[in-house]
Protein backbone atom coordinates (compact mmCIF):
# COMPACT_ATOMS: atom_id res chain seq x y z
CA UNK A 1 0.00 0.00 0.00
CA UNK A 2 2.92 2.32 0.66
CA UNK A 3 3.73 2.26 -3.04
CA UNK A 4 0.59 4.36 -3.70
CA UNK A 5 1.82 7.15 -1.43
CA UNK A 6 3.66 10.22 -2.61
CA UNK A 7 7.03 10.94 -1.03
CA UNK A 8 5.49 13.80 0.97
CA UNK A 9 2.68 11.56 2.27
CA UNK A 10 5.12 8.83 3.24
CA UNK A 11 7.36 11.33 5.04
CA UNK A 12 4.36 12.80 6.89
CA UNK A 13 3.20 9.31 7.94
CA UNK A 14 6.68 8.42 9.20
CA UNK A 15 6.90 11.67 11.17
CA UNK A 16 3.43 11.35 12.68
CA UNK A 17 3.17 7.62 13.35
CA UNK A 18 6.77 6.42 13.72
CA UNK A 19 7.92 3.92 14.87
CA UNK A 20 4.56 2.16 14.36
CA UNK A 21 4.87 2.58 10.59
CA UNK A 22 7.72 0.06 10.67
CA UNK A 23 5.36 -2.74 11.75
CA UNK A 24 3.41 -4.86 9.28
CA UNK A 25 0.25 -4.39 11.40
CA UNK A 26 0.39 -0.66 10.64
CA UNK A 27 0.10 -1.34 6.93
CA UNK A 28 -2.55 -4.00 7.54
CA UNK A 29 -4.65 -1.33 9.26
CA UNK A 30 -3.89 1.17 6.52
CA UNK A 31 -4.98 -1.29 3.86
CA UNK A 32 -8.09 -2.33 5.80
CA UNK A 33 -9.28 1.28 6.09
CA UNK A 34 -8.40 2.11 2.51
CA UNK A 35 -10.03 -0.95 0.93
CA UNK A 36 -12.79 -2.19 3.24
CA UNK A 37 -15.03 0.75 3.93
CA UNK A 38 -17.24 0.28 6.98
CA UNK A 39 -16.15 -3.35 7.37
CA UNK A 40 -12.69 -3.10 8.86
CA UNK A 41 -12.04 -4.48 12.32
CA UNK A 42 -8.76 -4.72 14.19
CA UNK A 43 -7.79 -8.36 14.76
CA UNK A 44 -5.51 -7.43 17.69
CA UNK A 45 -6.08 -6.35 21.28
CA UNK A 46 -6.33 -2.55 21.27
CA UNK A 47 -3.81 -2.16 24.10
CA UNK A 48 -1.16 -4.35 22.46
CA UNK A 49 1.59 -2.94 20.26
CA UNK A 50 0.21 -4.68 17.14
CA UNK A 51 -3.25 -3.30 18.00
CA UNK A 52 -1.95 0.24 18.37
CA UNK A 53 0.01 -0.09 15.12
CA UNK A 54 -3.12 -1.33 13.32
CA UNK A 55 -5.21 1.60 14.59
CA UNK A 56 -2.49 4.13 13.71
CA UNK A 57 -2.40 2.65 10.20
CA UNK A 58 -6.16 3.01 9.80
CA UNK A 59 -5.90 6.61 11.04
CA UNK A 60 -3.08 7.29 8.57
CA UNK A 61 -5.29 6.07 5.71
CA UNK A 62 -8.09 8.36 6.89
CA UNK A 63 -5.71 11.34 6.82
CA UNK A 64 -4.33 10.46 3.38
CA UNK A 65 -7.87 10.22 1.95
CA UNK A 66 -8.79 13.48 3.66
CA UNK A 67 -5.70 15.37 2.49
CA UNK A 68 -6.23 14.14 -1.07
CA UNK A 69 -9.72 15.67 -0.87
CA UNK A 70 -11.36 12.37 -1.77
CA UNK A 71 -15.08 12.28 -0.99
CA UNK A 72 -16.18 10.29 2.04
CA UNK A 73 -17.24 6.82 0.94
CA UNK A 74 -19.88 6.24 3.58
CA UNK A 75 -21.36 7.57 6.80
CA UNK A 76 -18.62 5.91 8.86
CA UNK A 77 -15.83 7.72 7.08
CA UNK A 78 -17.77 10.98 7.26
CA UNK A 79 -18.18 10.47 11.00
CA UNK A 80 -14.42 9.87 11.36
CA UNK A 81 -13.69 13.02 9.39
CA UNK A 82 -16.14 15.11 11.41
CA UNK A 83 -14.52 14.01 14.66
CA UNK A 84 -11.01 14.74 13.39
CA UNK A 85 -12.12 18.11 12.02
CA UNK A 86 -13.70 19.14 15.33
CA UNK A 87 -10.59 18.06 17.24
CA UNK A 88 -8.23 19.96 14.93
CA UNK A 89 -10.45 23.07 15.07
CA UNK A 90 -10.50 22.98 18.86
CA UNK A 91 -6.72 22.54 19.05
CA UNK A 92 -6.22 25.48 16.65
CA UNK A 93 -8.54 27.68 18.75
CA UNK A 94 -6.71 26.75 21.95
CA UNK A 95 -3.37 27.56 20.31
CA UNK A 96 -4.67 30.97 19.10
CA UNK A 97 -5.95 31.76 22.59
CA UNK A 98 -2.61 30.71 24.09
CA UNK A 99 -0.73 33.01 21.68
CA UNK A 100 -3.11 35.92 22.37
CA UNK A 101 -2.93 35.39 26.12
CA UNK A 102 -6.70 34.86 26.33
CA UNK A 103 -6.65 31.20 27.32
CA UNK A 104 -8.41 30.97 30.70
CA UNK A 105 -6.73 29.08 33.53
CA UNK A 106 -7.68 25.42 33.93
CA UNK A 107 -10.88 24.82 35.86
CA UNK A 108 -10.01 23.88 39.45
CA UNK A 109 -11.08 20.31 40.06
CA UNK A 110 -12.08 18.88 43.38
CA UNK A 111 -9.76 16.31 44.83
CA UNK A 112 -11.12 12.79 44.96
CA UNK A 113 -12.46 11.77 48.34
CA UNK A 114 -10.36 9.35 50.33
CA UNK A 115 -11.51 5.76 50.30
CA UNK A 116 -13.85 4.94 53.14
CA UNK A 117 -12.62 2.30 55.54
CA UNK A 118 -14.63 -0.90 55.63
CA UNK A 119 -16.47 -0.77 58.99
CA UNK A 120 -17.82 -4.26 58.48
CA UNK A 121 -14.44 -5.94 58.69
CA UNK A 122 -14.11 -8.46 61.49
CA UNK A 123 -10.94 -8.74 63.49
Amino acid sequence: MARDLTAAEFTAISARYGPYDMLSEFWDGYSAYWNNTGRYCCPHDYHSIPGRAWHHGANAALHVRWERKLPARDMYEQDDRDGESMHEGLQAAIERMRKNGTLPPPYPRKKAAAAVANDNATS
